[in-house]
């Protein structure tokens, strides 16, 4: 499986940041790219509330998202591990969580309250029942992850090609705005 150290993710993340060619060539505007650059001191203040936790990478499934979950009314069962990985627990599960509380998923619908219900059993799992602002923290990381992953994979790629990257990067902007994280 690709490992997708969460020790190198603030580096790659940042270069992916800085990087004005590559921005514009995934169609980034001025005001974007510099919304990027600004949101690094903040990034960098989230990757170090996670960093704290020292939690090892380990088995992810790389593309957890709702649309690939199915609930029967007592548990999840997760499908598609094709982007499965080494990374960090929280940049994969939190994601999950963050979409989870931030849409409205057929999931959600069934149980309101679905997302802090997970977060809570994840975090009692992993030995950190008061991880909650972490677990929060690691969403834009995520967001951040994945537009690195995909930079890697796409940015050579003749047009047209996905756009995973922009998609990911103004995702984890409208994260950094929210109350919790700003």
């Amino acid at each position: 499986m690709p490992h997708h150290p969460f020790s190198t993710l603030l580096e790659g993340g940042e270069a992916l940041l800085r990087d004005e060619t590559v921005l514009r060539g995934w169609g980034l505007n001025d005001g974007q790219r510099r919304d990027l650059i600004a949101a690094v001191p903040n990034l960098r203040r989230l990757w170090k509330l996670v960093d704290a936790l020292k939690l090892p990478d380990g088995p992810v499934h790389g593309d957890i998202h709702p649309k690939n979950a199915l609930w029967d009314g007592q548990r999840i069962r997760l499908f598609d591990w094709s982007e499965a990985s080494v990374a960090h627990p929280l940049t994969d599960i939190g994601w999950f969580v963050g979409q989870l509380a931030r849409q409205k998923w057929p999931l959600v619908e069934s149980d309101p309250d679905l997302a802090r219900k997970l977060a809570t059993t994840y975090l009692q799992a992993l030995g950190l029942p008061g991880a909650h602002a972490e677990m929060a923290a690691a969403v834009p990381l995520a967001l951040l992850q994945r537009a690195v992953v995909y930079d890697a994979t796409f940015r050579e790629w003749a047009p047209p090609r996905p756009q995973y990257v922009p998609y990911f990067l103004r995702r984890m902007l409208a994260e950094l705005r929210m109350p919790s994280l700003s």
